[in-house]
């Protein structure tokens, strides 16, 4: 399935996929903190456990946006008289 997206658009899509690889490199760091805090089992540790389930929330946000960014098609919006992508549109209604 093909996205269309204006350039603006496209552009904050590559920005939301790099704040989330971010999120991610930053949440493994964490996760290796918690992972030395405990001398428990890893599972008894709570830190690491909600780390882990925010990378896997991430990682499958993550994934959903690069197939989107993967499948994106840029649409060109024109100036013109006539409708077109990204223009408003008012209707009126003509009375008699």
């Amino acid at each position: 399935m093909a996205y269309r997206f204006l350039r603006e658009d496209y552009d904050a899509l590559l920005a939301r996929i790099e704040e989330l690889a971010s999120g991610l490199r930053e949440g493994g760091k964490e996760k290796g903190l918690w992972a030395n805090q405990s001398a428990e089992t890893w599972h008894d540790n709570f830190g690491y456990e909600e780390e882990q389930r925010q990378e896997w929330t991430l990682s499958d946000r993550l994934e959903e946006y690069v197939e989107m960014k993967n499948d994106a098609e840029l649409v060109q919006s024109h100036p013109t008289n006539e409708v077109n992508i990204g223009c408003q549109v008012t209707f009126l209604r003509y009375r008699n």
